[in-house]
């Protein structure tokens, strides 16, 4: 990501490892009709855009004509911007001007933000959450949700996701411990981060679903 900062004013970024309830957060807040978001119910709510740790990644940098055709060709095309609800030709006129990807996606954000009459919006991809910090520092007004879990829930949902059957004998012991060792890793990392950065939130899944009134 470039170092000129796009404001992200009104952007929420919802982080945490796959299966550490980012997609209940996002959804949550959603839900309050508050925060704008790209969802839709065959993608269980709030879908991911893994803009950040996939389109930008792949296609740079956007000054050059033909990585700027093929960002454009492969982005309108996914599932993400057709569920946006957005016009082709806004893409169009937004790549005119944007610098880079990340004015690419804010301002195409906002736009889905006014679209659905919201002041906020909220991106939710576990893959960007190792890039807090860069984010962070590209975003320099966004708010950042940190959701993290504890490893014996986090790993219970993994094994079991999507109505899957766990795998037995080695092949589960060796999810086992890929699973803690990844929720180890993403949990410091976003302790660091959120306890580094006032614009971060830390939210603990296993409170919150003791509680989910009060979170």
């Amino acid at each position: 990501m470039a170092a000129d900062p796009a404001s992200g004013k009104r952007a929420v970024f919802v982080l945490g490892l796959q299966r550490s309830g980012t997609t209940w957060v996002a959804n949550m807040l959603h839900g309050s009709g508050s925060v704008a978001a790209v969802a839709a119910e065959d993608h269980r709510g709030v879908h991911e855009s893994l803009f950040f740790s996939h389109f930008a990644r792949v296609f740079t940098p956007l000054s050059d004509r033909d990585t700027c055709a093929a960002f454009r060709a492969a982005f309108v095309s996914s599932d993400y911007w057709l569920l946006g609800g957005l016009p082709d030709e806004t893409l169009d006129d937004i790549m005119s001007s944007a610098k880079d990807h990340a004015a690419v996606f804010e301002a195409m954000m906002d736009a889905v933000a006014d679209r659905q009459q919201a002041p906020l919006w909220l991106e939710k991809s576990p893959h960007h959450t190792l890039l807090a910090r860069a984010l962070a520092q590209r975003f320099p007004a966004a708010r950042f949700v940190c959701v993290i879990r504890d490893s014996r829930t986090l790993i219970a949902s993994r094994l079991s996701a999507y109505g899957r059957s766990p795998r037995r004998g080695p092949g589960r012991l060796v999810d086992i411990v890929r699973g803690a060792l990844a929720n180890a890793l993403h949990t410091r990392y976003l302790r660091r981060f959120a306890a580094d950065d006032p614009r971060a939130h830390l939210v603990q899944y296993d409170a919150l679903a003791a509680d989910p009134d009060g979170g």
